[in-house]
């Protein structure tokens, strides 16, 4: 089993379905020191076939997902209305069941944060939103301004582009549908893939999948992001106002 505490950079690139992660987004990841994590949701099974075949990784670990977290969330039935409950609880409660490496995912974009939550017993954290705006990355133009553009403000949770709930930039399509989605996934998503193609150029179309701190998404090559996250960890790491919080994240991995 890999060990997650043997990465460079306790960071792992979020699986995004639907474009924006691509092979060349996992593997600068992983070159980089993080873990690079590879999406097939929308994918046909060559696809999936293909890339795998490219990135031939296996693990077992469990992702543990705040509400912060952007696009779809987890559920156990497509009718459920996703937990509120904070990731820091969220991680202290798996934590106390199991011994597997812990992903820590939703809204991560600072090394504040994500030493927080290493800390709190998580193995490595999960970065999504804030790799869309890499050059490595397969997201939309239309989508990758509108994660820096002063006009969208909030992101929201909604049901109208797939009818699973899922965060997304709040525009004009979430405002005007959010209200009558069905809780029908995949027959929503089917409906409304035609749309967002033809409205690709689009943003208050488009499905801008985004987590609560995308206003931290840059446009540096995902290895630099990498690379700079994970050394301001480890800056925070050996700042003695920080110390407590450093032996507690050992001692809780290794024990």
């Amino acid at each position: 089993m890999f060990d997650f505490r043997s990465l460079t950079v306790p960071v792992v690139g979020a699986p995004m379905a639907g474009g924006p992660s691509t092979p060349e987004l996992v593997a600068a990841v992983g070159a980089a020191g993080g873990f690079g994590f590879l999406a097939t949701g929308y994918a046909t099974a060559a696809k999936v076939g293909r890339e795998i075949a490219e990135l031939r990784q296996r693990t077992d670990a469990l992702c543990v997902q705040g509400p912060e977290a952007g696009g779809h969330r987890g559920t156990f039935h497509i009718a459920d209305t996703p937990s509120e409950t904070p990731l820091d609880q969220l991680l202290e409660q798996v934590r106390a069941v199991t011994e597997l490496p812990l992903i820590a995912s939703g809204g991560i974009a600072t090394a504040d944060r994500a030493g927080a939550l290493l800390a709190l017993g998580a193995d490595a954290v999960q970065v999504g939103t804030l790799l869309l705006r890499t050059p490595e990355a397969g997201t939309k133009p239309a989508h990758k301004a509108a994660l820096a553009d002063p006009r969208f403000s909030e992101t929201v949770l909604t049901r109208a582009f797939s009818g699973r709930p899922a965060r997304a930039l709040r525009n004009s399509f979430v405002d005007e549908f959010s209200a009558a989605a069905p809780a029908a996934y995949p027959y929503v998503n089917t409906l409304t893939t035609a749309l967002r193609k033809a409205a690709a150029a689009d943003p208050d179309t488009l499905n801008l999948w985004a987590g609560t701190g995308y206003r931290h998404a840059g446009t540096e090559p995902a290895a630099v992001v990498i690379a700079r996250l994970g050394a301001r960890i480890a800056e925070r790491r050996c700042t003695p106002s920080h110390s407590g919080l450093t032996k507690t994240s050992h001692r809780t991995a290794g024990e």
